[in-house]
């Protein structure tokens, strides 16, 4: 059996992972840079993330993918916190 085809959002993800890697090396800045950053202070890069430090990320589905949440600019630090706190707590899932 050969191997398994890999789904749009499969594929939309590699190929994000891939540009977030060139954009760390040419700007020579580590993920871990900006583990605890404030997005209202972050202006050098386009975006910072929230990943699980507890248990295992859910198999990917056709729901799978990024989130886009409008916020008000004075709500934008604290409405973050809580979003990266629930993610690395694994407390999102679909």
């Amino acid at each position: 059996m050969g191997a398994e085809k890999q789904q749009p959002h499969e594929l939309i993800k590699a190929k994000q992972s891939e540009k977030h890697e060139e954009e760390a090396e040419i700007f020579s800045l580590p993920d871990s840079d900006y583990s605890d950053a404030k997005p209202s202070e972050v202006t050098d890069v386009y975006w910072i993330y929230a990943e699980r430090k507890r248990g295992k990320y859910p198999k990917a589905t056709p729901r799978s993918g990024k989130w886009l949440i409008f916020v008000d600019p004075e709500n934008v630090d604290e409405v973050w916190a809580k979003i990266k706190k629930a993610v690395e707590e694994g407390k999102y899932r679909r």
